[in-house]
């Protein structure tokens, strides 16, 4: 069951207005995986310790929204024009 599509007709204004099925929704919603696919076993044989990069602590995955990413390019776009 998807919690948003039970819930569009409930209004929630505090966590007490969850039932236990709200709650086991919730968390069924997030153990689901993100992409059809294992993307661990497609990056893994890359990384020389055969972890995927994700996993793997000795790499930092970078992850932004798009909007953040227009932040970050223009703010390095800013400073690269005073250090030139």
């Amino acid at each position: 069951m998807c919690f948003m599509a039970a819930s569009k007709s409930r209004i929630f204004k505090s966590a007490s207005d969850l039932t236990p099925e709200d709650i086991r929704s919730i968390y069924d919603g997030l153990d689901a995986p993100i992409a059809e696919f294992d993307c661990g076993k497609k990056c893994a044989p890359h990384n020389p310790s055969g972890k995927p990069f994700c996993c793997d602590i000795c790499h930092a995955v970078p992850a932004a929204y798009k909007i953040e990413m227009v932040y970050i390019i223009w703010s390095v776009q800013q400073v690269s024009a005073y250090t030139a």
